[in-house]
């Protein structure tokens, strides 16, 4: 696939709303994981300081990210993780650092290809959000499994939490942090450079 093929924009009315929602429900069903809510959605998506995305491959919505913003900006709102995880992030960061939670990763099998580049494109918009509000960090909650925690080591990731249940995917989780230089850098080499993804990469829960 080119890179034209693939293309990203925010989910702003109800039907791409939809197709976020729809895409969720089913990429985390066919990764064995029931999602808390039988819709596809949860309270985060309503918050000012988060934006969905959709991935389309050619005309087909095919991926989703939420990105979720914590800065001054827009007056240190939480981002969903400190609901879970606040005293990792406490230990992590200051009170005063601005950082960007990635969320609701998935990609339907249409959009994986043989590349990096649909993960890439979707990761490319935390690169750009980041950037924005001037965020040193990326976030992100991820099932506690080798091949999960594998993939965003890869990225730049490294836990900062010990596993614990994570009641929106009923799945024991950690929390994990990039550096947004190290993000970029991965995000910018794969976009240029399709290189294949490991075989056991599945959707992450984050």
């Amino acid at each position: 696939m080119s890179a034209s093929t693939y293309r990203v924009i925010a989910a702003i009315t109800k039907c791409q709303r939809q197709h976020v929602y729809d895409i969720r429900r089913t990429a985390f069903s066919q990764a064995g994981v029931e999602l808390a809510s039988t819709s596809g959605d949860d309270k985060y998506d309503a918050d000012d300081n988060s934006t969905s995305y959709l991935l389309y491959q050619e005309d087909r919505p095919v991926g989703t990210l939420r990105a979720s913003i914590y800065a001054s900006e827009l007056q240190w709102r939480r981002v969903p993780a400190m609901d879970f995880f606040m005293p990792a992030i406490t230990q992590s960061f200051h009170n005063d650092d601005p950082m960007v939670q990635s969320s609701q990763f998935a990609i339907l099998p249409p959009g994986r290809s043989k590349t990096w580049l649909p993960n890439a494109s979707l990761f490319q918009i935390l690169v750009d959000t980041a950037s924005r509000y001037e965020a040193h960090w990326i976030i992100s909650i991820i099932r506690d499994r080798p091949s999960q925690l594998k993939f965003y080591g890869r990225l730049g990731f490294r836990p900062i939490s010990s596993p614990q249940w994570f009641p929106p995917v009923n799945r024991m989780c950690v929390l994990m942090c990039a550096p947004i230089d190290t993000f970029a850098q991965w995000t910018l080499q794969h976009r240029l450079r399709h290189q294949p993804p490991p075989p056991e990469l599945l959707p992450g829960i984050s």
